[in-house]
């Protein structure tokens, strides 16, 4: 992951922003309409670009300071309030007494004040420009205005050799509470060079199309189009492609057959032997048709 500077990555260009609604797409397939504003061009760098998305809307500003401080302290004053009235009702000690007060500023004014706190946080002016292209992905963050100084993060497919991804759905008590995702590539070293990280919340369904979740799954998919030509030319000269393993070990991809390879030994699985393969949370399962095999 590389942090570039702002000679290189130009903020506000007009390069995407003249293109909204002409034939560009976001992250999930959706058409990229002209409500939404690309405020930055792509870098050169990550090659010819093949989806873009924006939290940004055409003609959204930042909410006003006064606006904002005002929503917090509300916020935090109907906390506090909700916390004395239960604790008034409840507690042992006498309203308005000294003991009451100092355990209404402990158990009541201090979550008030983060509620406070947390309000301003999320109603601050904060909004991403992603894209991915043919040979790399960026990103590129205002905050406070919409002509702040842009923060870019840039990662080109040059720089790693191996992506692992991998989901978890959570459940509480039974409850579904989210699935987590996470999306790490590595260098030939093993080095984690660039990774994108989340959370949604969607059971039945794939999430939202603003999602952060798309970005990741269109840069992975970009990644992989970029190394297919490396694929075809791996089988070409060795008849095979090999995919390195989370345990140092790999994978050889044949023409109809799979090699497993294990502590410097190939153990060869032709496809009529393999009784199911499927594919789920970023991880492939194979079961072969005697059960005793590995």
């Amino acid at each position: 992951m590389t942090t570039a500077d702002t000679q290189q990555l130009k903020p506000a260009g007009d390069q995407l922003a003249s293109a909204n609604g002409d034939g560009l797409i976001r992250h999930n397939g959706d058409a990229l309409t002209a409500e939404f504003d690309v405020f930055a061009e792509a870098p050169a760098a990550i090659g010819e670009l093949k989806t873009c998305d924006s939290t940004l809307k055409i003609g959204k500003k930042p909410m006003a300071p006064w606006l904002r401080t005002a929503i917090a302290v509300v916020a935090g004053l109907v906390v506090t309030s909700l916390i004395t009235a239960a604790l008034s009702k409840s507690s042992r000690w006498q309203p308005w007494s000294p003991d009451w007060f100092i355990n209404v500023l402990a158990i009541g004014a201090i979550p008030g004040v983060l509620v406070g706190w947390a309000t301003v946080f999320a109603t601050r002016f904060r909004h991403t420009c992603t894209f991915t292209g043919t040979q790399g992905v960026a990103s590129c963050t205002i905050l406070h205005a919409r002509d702040a100084e842009p923060s870019w993060e840039m990662f080109e497919f040059k720089n790693a050799s191996t992506l692992r991804t991998g989901q978890t759905r959570h459940y509480l008590n039974g409850v579904y509470t989210g699935t987590s995702y996470r999306f790490t590539w590595n260098d030939t070293n093993g080095k984690k060079v660039f990774v994108l990280t989340g959370k949604y919340n969607s059971r039945k369904s794939t999430p939202a199309a603003a999602s952060p979740y798309w970005f990741a799954v269109a840069s992975e998919l970009a990644w992989s189009r970029y190394l297919l030509p490396k694929f075809q030319a791996d089988f070409e000269s060795n008849g095979y492609v090999e995919f390195a393993t989370s345990s140092g070990e790999s994978v050889r991809v044949f023409g109809g057959a799979l090699e497993f390879v294990r502590k410097g030994e190939a153990t060869r699985i032709e496809a009529d032997e393999i009784k199911t393969l499927s594919l789920s949370g970023g991880s492939f399962s194979i079961a072969h048709k005697d059960a005793k095999w590995f």
